[in-house]
């Protein structure tokens, strides 16, 4: 919880010196459907149609007992940063994001695959799609994302069991990310700044 509050405060620290007008907030639905996944970001836009955001992803939950075979996790903590190429705020349009990401993840028991993976995986993350204007401050924006890198990775028979296979070891990856379905909320600073 600390690294989350040290990186949020990192950010309001950038958007200060940048002079950023308009601020952003955002959860991930979809993130949350995937076993409970807490989510957020905040953006800063830096032009009519460019972005730079940054965000996390938490999921502390396991599924069953320890000695069930039927037990399952999706344990992560992922923190990204990176430019957005959005449409303007007034109307919806095509959104592109790329992004740097290092994750610490621990899955496994998923799909019926009794097998688990544990490790540390840093990489670009990069995706798309399209975004809704709902009203002026308000918009949702759906999409895809995939990422590719490097992760430091080590496998056990089952999600709790600490038998280590003999797959370990230190490999690039190129996967599906998650999808988006996002509501953001923007502030916009600039109408403050007219009324005083």
């Amino acid at each position: 919880m600390k690294r989350i509050l040290t990186f949020i405060i990192m950010l309001a620290g950038a958007a200060t010196a940048a002079r950023a007008q308009r601020i952003s907030i955002e959860g991930n639905f979809a993130d949350v459907a995937l076993l409970g996944t807490f989510s957020g970001k905040a953006g800063f836009r830096l032009s009519e149609h460019w972005a730079v955001g940054a965000g996390f992803r938490y999921n502390p939950w396991s599924f069953g007992e320890d000695s069930d075979p039927r037990a399952f996790q999706d344990r992560r903590r992922t923190f990204y940063a990176g430019p957005e190429r959005r449409p303007a705020d007034s109307c919806g349009g095509v959104w592109m994001a790329a992004r740097l990401q290092y994750e610490e993840y621990n899955r496994g028991g998923l799909f019926g695959r009794s097998r688990t993976e544990e490790g540390d995986a840093l990489g670009l993350s990069f995706g798309g799609g399209y975004s809704f204007r709902i009203k002026d401050n308000l918009r949702l924006d759906t999409g895809l994302l995939f990422w590719g890198g490097l992760k430091d990775y080590r496998t056990y028979a089952r999600p709790r069991c600490g038998r280590c296979l003999t797959d370990e070891g230190c490999r690039g990856f190129l996967r599906y990310d998650g999808a988006v379905v996002s509501l953001v909320y923007t502030f916009d600073l600039r109408r403050h700044d007219e009324e005083d």
